[in-house]
């Protein structure tokens, strides 16, 4: 039996934007004087921004608002990008957003993300226009590791918390999922190699896979094997 939803985190899940978000997120900090301890970026890996933002003190050391400081860290962003930075489209996402929605299985994003940048992303990978659900870190507060975010998700989709599937790379993802009552699986296609700050430990998750290509159906469907 099928779940009633499918709930993919997005970076780290589904595209590999980490990397270049911690790179503006370092170069901004040091451009605004902020102490950026090492590994401080790495660490709030699957966090939503107002969280990262508020834990890091910008507007009472700036004066920068949310919206001003994601405004800086865009537009790094984007000259990374133009000067040839890296994005990898992670394998088997996107594939397993169509094969889901085929067999009418209801498909949602819940991300840390800003919506903006969200939907350019999903865009991207050719899967927006087919999703159920989208929810952004515009949406709900707290952000990951509460379960805030997978309840509301469930909530919106009329469907029980423990007949949904979360896909999560994060650490504070899969706590977030577990948390709310999700078959949770972990997937490792983006994670850092153990020892390194980035690196992110899925031991919660029901399920470990190193990529969505081997996110088979019996993993996603564990109530026929008598959960």
């Amino acid at each position: 039996m099928p779940p009633d939803a499918v709930l993919f985190d997005l970076d780290g899940t589904l595209v590999d934007r980490e990397p270049l978000m911690t790179e503006a997120v370092i170069r901004v900090t040091a451009e605004l004087g902020i102490d950026l301890r090492s590994g401080t970026a790495e660490s709030w890996v699957g966090s939503a921004w107002p969280d990262f933002h508020a834990g890091l003190g910008v507007q009472d050391q700036t004066g920068l608002d949310l919206t001003a400081f994601l405004e800086r860290i865009q537009a790094t962003a984007a000259l990374l990008i133009d000067d040839g930075f890296p994005i990898r489209v992670l394998p088997g996402g996107a594939d397993l957003v169509h094969r889901l929605r085929v067999r009418g299985v209801p498909v949602g994003v819940v991300t840390g993300s800003m919506r903006g940048e969200a939907t350019d992303a999903l865009a991207g990978l050719g899967v927006l226009d087919v999703l159920d659900l989208l929810l952004t870190a515009e949406d709900y507060r707290p952000g990951k590791p509460h379960p805030a975010c997978y309840l509301l998700a469930a909530e919106r989709l009329e469907v029980p918390p423990d007949r949904c599937v979360a896909i999560e790379d994060s650490t504070v993802g899969v706590a977030s999922a577990v948390a709310a009552g999700m078959w949770t699986v972990g997937v490792e296609a983006a994670n850092a190699e153990p020892g390194h700050a980035a690196h992110q430990r899925l031991d919660d998750a029901h399920v470990v896979v190193p990529t969505l290509e081997l996110l088979t159906d019996e993993l996603l469907e564990p109530w026929g094997s008598g959960r």
